[in-house]
Parts: structure tokens; sequence; C-alpha cells
């Protein structure tokens, strides 16, 4: 192999060894995507921000979440749970669910991420309570949030 083969073939394989680095850089395990979407929630629902509650929204649930009717079970200080309807335009609920949860978690501390079975609990310590939400996502990529809830002890 004279000179001019060797610097080829030195180029190429180091070529090839950073297009692999990079792809192997820019992979994500399917547990590194849904803790990245939960962290991103804990984030956007910390800004007082409707424009970024709803791109979020569109951006990382499924359109099934975001078809889907809500309701909320509160336990009140006053008695057992109780369903509450939320507004008929589902997209319009979820909104209001991320103002809820801004009202409740802004400036939240994320305290813990474990994968439990299907579901992804994130803890947050706020200043006047602890809460956890919980999150079911897609089976397979892009693996979108798909069920959420949420539980706040005050």
């Amino acid at each position: 192999m004279d000179h001019q083969q060797l610097k080829l073939t030195t180029m190429k394989t180091i070529t090839l060894l950073l297009v692999l680095f990079a792809v192997s850089a820019v992979a994500q395990t399917p547990e590194q995507i849904k803790e990245k979407r939960a962290r991103e929630m804990h984030r956007v629902l910390n800004l007082d921000d409707r424009a970024a509650w709803e791109k979020f929204i569109k951006e990382n649930y499924t359109q099934a979440l975001i078809d889907r009717p809500m309701t909320a079970k509160v336990v009140g200080d006053d008695g057992p749970a109780k369903s509450e309807a939320k507004p008929s335009n589902n997209l319009e609920a979820k909104i209001a669910m991320m103002k809820q949860l801004h009202s409740d978690f802004a400036g939240s501390k994320l305290t813990s991420l474990k994968q439990e079975g299907e579901v992804l609990i994130m803890q947050l310590s706020a200043v006047d309570g602890e809460g956890k939400m919980r999150f079911k996502f897609e089976k397979q990529p892009p693996y979108r949030i798909d069920a959420l809830g949420v539980e706040f002890d005050r």
C-alpha cells in the first residue's frame, strides 16, 4: 500500500469513527426520552405563559390524550373525593390544567424521577407541599405522554 492509499484509508477510518461517535452521542434510550419530556414539563409549568403551555401540550401529548375529556378527583378538607367536569374543549381543558399546575408547582424543585413499571414518577417539592406526577408514555417512538396523573399534598 503506497503512502497516498494509506492516507486515504486513514481519513476514511477517522471519518467513520467521527460519524459513529456523533450518532451514539445523539441516540437516546426510551427512558432518557421519557425523562427529558417530564423534565421539560416541569420547566414549562414554571412559566406563566399560556402559549408555552399550549406548545408543550401539542408537542408532547399524544393526540388521544389531548382528545380525552378530563375529570379531576379532588379531595378537600370538607370530605371525600368528588369529580369535577372540565371545559368541553379538550385542548382548552389541558391548558387550564397547566394553569392549575403552574399555580400549584411554580417554583417547585424536582426532587426525583423514577421508573416504576410503565409509569415514570416525578416527585416535586413546592413551597406549600409535596407533589407527584405520574406519566405514562406511548410504547413506541416518539414516546409522547399518553396519560398523566397528579397528586399534591398540602
